[in-house]
């Protein structure tokens, strides 16, 4: 789970690696899960009544030495 907000950083690629297991854990409640099948990509300006444009690349999941590219 990423979060940014404002400017900085506006207009560079920009890179974050993230445990989905514990931001999964963190997130929700209850047992945690049998398998991650899937990941959600989300840009929104909604909130702020804005425009933006988002562009994601070299998108990959690791499990140990298994590396995924999904994008």
């Amino acid at each position: 789970m990423v979060v940014r907000s404002g400017t900085e950083g506006l207009g560079a690629w920009q890179s974050d690696t993230r445990n989905i297991y514990e931001d999964y854990s963190r997130a929700l409640v209850g047992a945690p899960p049998k398998a991650i099948v899937g990941i959600w990509l989300i840009a929104v300006s909604l909130f702020r009544h804005g425009e933006g444009i988002a562009e994601f690349t070299d998108v990959m999941l690791e499990s140990g030495v298994k590396r995924l590219r999904i994008l």
